[in-house]
């Protein structure tokens, strides 16, 4: 086992603000990382063999990414990070209830391909900042409910909700005028949202749908990546082509 290096910063007194030990071989106890590391504001972790439980992290981290850590267990209730911008903990064994909390300054938050099967995928839309920029919760195994728009992140750059059982889809995003990269893969979609502005990427792969977005001609200028396989669409396929010219 590979020790973490805070004994070397407790001998010397002082603790770095930012500390980056991704992809570095680590094997242990994040929650004893944690515990010894109050001062720190940013701290990167990921790739690395660790287990849990996660004790609350320090509280004034500004960074946190604990992806594809091998990390278990619930989401500590008692963390408060009233500073966090960014959260990343992605492809790990968390269960339980999701990170929610007060976070006013949270830009980033990635929670996808873990355990969590609560909140609601609606109500976490509710309990995020209205500044977030960019929401990754696919890959959980969330309650299956009808597909809702974001209406009050209207700041969302990029919403990836793949693989959560999401149906329906007829609905605005029209509130989320600064979208430009939704990944709806993998649900259960009989319609393609609709009143997506300008959008660089669509995924809509694997779902029910049978007709073709109704927005596509309005988003061919800026569309770059489109994804509509593994649906059963009937449209003509001329209806492509001619975008695609």
């Amino acid at each position: 086992r590979l020790r973490f290096p805070t004994s070397d910063f407790e001998a010397a007194g002082t603790f770095p603000s930012t500390l980056n030990l991704a992809n570095a071989g680590l094997r242990g106890y994040v929650a004893g990382l944690l515990a010894r590391t109050p001062e720190l504001s940013r701290l990167d972790l990921r790739r690395n063999r660790l287990e849990g439980p996660l004790l609350a992290p320090p509280p004034r981290l500004i960074m946190l990414n604990l992806s594809s850590c091998g990390v278990a267990g619930a989401w500590p209730r008692d963390a408060t990070l009233q500073v966090l911008e960014s959260l990343e903990i992605s492809r790990n064994a968390f269960r339980g209830r999701a990170p929610m909390g007060t976070w006013p300054r949270l830009r980033r938050y990635d929670i996808s391909r873990n355990r969590f099967d609560a909140p609601r995928v609606s109500e976490l839309f509710e309990s995020l900042p209205p500044g977030l920029a960019e929401l990754n919760a696919s890959r959980n195994p969330f309650p299956a409910e009808p597909l809702v728009a974001p209406a009050l992140l209207a700041r969302l750059e990029i919403l990836r909700l793949s693989g959560l059982g999401l149906a329906g889809g007829d609905v605005s995003f029209g509130p989320c005028a600064a979208l430009r990269i939704l990944e709806l893969s993998n649900n259960a979609l009989d319609r393609a949202p609709r009143d997506l502005g300008a959008l660089n990427v669509l995924r809509l792969d694997f779902n029910r749908l049978a007709a073709l977005p109704r927005d596509l001609e309005a988003l061919a200028p800026r569309l770059e990546v489109l994804a509509l396989h593994g649906n059963s669409i009937t449209a003509p396929l001329g209806a492509l082509t001619e975008l695609a010219d």
